[in-house]
């Protein structure tokens, strides 16, 4: 569509109608070294020189309750990935310390809040914006 975030693809089974606002997976990069994206709950790395493609920790509880992932900020100092939701109930953001190379993903353990946004303003301080428009630093 010319004036809408809107694009259809035709094709034998059908039409499929994308919104880009909502059907764009949040990702980040960085150094073009890895990406680090969200696809079927888990966040992912992919290599660029190696061409693989990891699961690194799982966003599972977050987005089973209803929320959908609409940002994701990494911080290459912490190894720490900041993840912010948008749901029904109210927006989230969770940040997930990544596991060291070889270590098991399934003990990486959020912390978050309700918040309206959150992201990177330091090395290792994150600022967030709450429910009453008021920026916290953590």
């Amino acid at each position: 569509h010319p004036k809408l975030n809107l694009f259809a693809a035709g094709h034998d089974g059908g039409l499929v109608v994308f919104k880009l606002n909502h059907e764009r997976p949040p990702y980040c990069s960085h150094n073009n070294e890895v990406l680090f994206y969200i696809k079927d709950r888990y966040i992912r790395s992919f290599h660029f020189e190696s061409g693989r493609e990891t699961p690194v920790v799982s966003v599972r509880k977050t987005t089973g309750n209803g929320l959908r992932p609409k940002g994701l900020f990494y911080n290459p100092r912490e190894n720490t990935i900041l993840v912010t939701y948008a749901g029904e109930g109210g927006d989230r953001y969770e940040s997930y310390t990544l596991p060291k190379d070889g270590q098991s993903a399934d003990n990486v353990v959020p912390r978050g809040s309700m918040a309206r946004a959150a992201i990177w303003i330091n090395r290792n301080r994150f600022a967030v914006l709450d429910k009453a428009n008021v920026i916290h630093i953590k």
